[in-house]
């Protein structure tokens, strides 16, 4: 019975750890946010500065190079807002919670009831004590299913989250290449 008892801490400890990783999560994407404010604001600077004039070929040549990379700059934005509000919201997996105290008292005394049922028309003696033993075990056993389920359930949430959020620092540092030169051919024209 020990055993059993150590098990249940054992995935209580993951389910909770599970818990906790999905609030660090979520609180990780102030630093992406950040840097996309800076680089929106970088952007409508650059793209303030209008006092670019077609002198010749090569200006033309540059000219053409700086929207091709605003539009890059532009989409990669785009895709880097889209993975964080997928990574935030989190729409497409949802976290799987321990039923409310109430329904759990609920599940315990349906257990009950229908273990002290069954001993009491099996004829059992002491049944009620019976069914309290058989109550528990199996009630423990619940447990042990709701913290192994739900934390599985909850890691790949927590997993696939963590996917995203790479995805879009990767696209945060494309949308900074693309900012950073198209900033560089400004100052050159």
């Amino acid at each position: 019975m020990q055993s059993k008892i150590s098990n249940i801490e054992f995935y209580e400890r993951i389910y909770l750890d599970e818990l906790n990783r999905k609030n660090v999560i979520d609180n990780s994407i102030t630093y992406p946010t950040t840097i996309m404010s800076f680089l929106v604001a970088g952007g409508f600077y650059i793209f303030k500065l209008d006092d670019f004039k077609l002198k010749n070929e090569d200006s033309l040549t540059i000219f053409i190079i700086m929207i091709v990379l605003s539009a890059c700059f532009f989409a990669t934005m785009s895709i880097t807002l889209s993975k964080l509000m997928r990574m935030y919201l989190n729409i497409f997996k949802k976290y799987h919670y321990l039923p409310s105290p109430l329904d759990l008292r609920k599940r315990e005394k349906q257990l009950f009831d229908h273990y002290l049922n069954f001993y009491e028309d099996e004829g059992v003696k002491k049944a009620k004590q019976k069914a309290i033993k058989s109550t528990k075990k199996q009630f423990q056993n619940d447990l042990l299913n709701y913290y192994i389920d739900f934390a599985s359930t909850n890691q790949k949430v927590n997993d696939n989250r963590l996917k995203m959020l790479y995805k879009a620092k990767l696209f945060i540092l494309f949308s900074i290449i693309f900012i950073g030169l198209t900033g560089i051919l400004l100052i050159l024209k």
